[in-house]
């Protein structure tokens, strides 16, 4: 069987011999365990098995300062040039909630993920972009796509990537956003 495409996703992380899912966002701002994250990343990365990175920036749910994230993420971009794998615009970060350290509570409504401010460093180092709803049931199919590929537009991201026979492939963004009638 011949596979399109192959995402990598980061969905635990064993620390101090415990697991830490990323999605327990009250759990997942521990220094410790935002190292732990990136290291895990950059093996991913470096694995070379995997054609993008899915969902990199879901830590950001659990109150993780965007410039920390940013900061640790900088050392993954060469790695990410030099095996050509691509981030995933995951937009599953607009209708999921986000834990306020400072409240201790979950908040909805609230833009975690994607980074826009990682996303516009990417694109200056010209890595490329996938895009994904991360639907876990069929009524989440596609939820956010426009919206995210508006957003990223603006940012300036001008190609979308996806894979065919595991070949990355560009599509103009201005070809995927559905123009609404007038």
């Amino acid at each position: 069987m011949e596979l399109d495409f192959v995402i990598g996703s980061i969905h635990f992380i064993f620390l101090e011999n415990k697991r830490v899912n990323i999605w327990d966002i009250a759990n997942i701002h521990d220094k410790k365990l935002t190292s732990q994250y990136f290291l895990y990343l950059k093996e991913l990365i470096q694995s070379n098995l995997f054609d993008t990175i899915g969902h990199p920036d879901a830590i950001l749910r659990g109150g993780i300062d965007e410039n920390i994230y940013c900061d640790n993420f900088y050392p993954l971009i060469e790695l990410m040039q030099n095996t050509n794998i691509s981030y995933e615009l995951n937009t599953s970060g607009l209708r999921k909630s986000t834990y306020d350290i400072k409240t201790d509570k979950k908040n909805k409504g609230i833009w975690n993920f994607p980074s826009k401010s990682l996303i516009q460093i990417l694109n200056d180092n010209n890595i490329s972009f996938t895009i994904g709803s991360d639907a876990h049931k069929p009524s989440e199919i596609n939820i956010g796509i426009q919206t995210i590929l508006n957003i990223v537009k603006n940012i300036g991201i001008k190609q979308i990537s996806y894979y065919l026979n595991r070949n990355i492939r560009n599509i103009d963004i201005d070809e995927c956003i559905i123009k609404e009638d007038k």
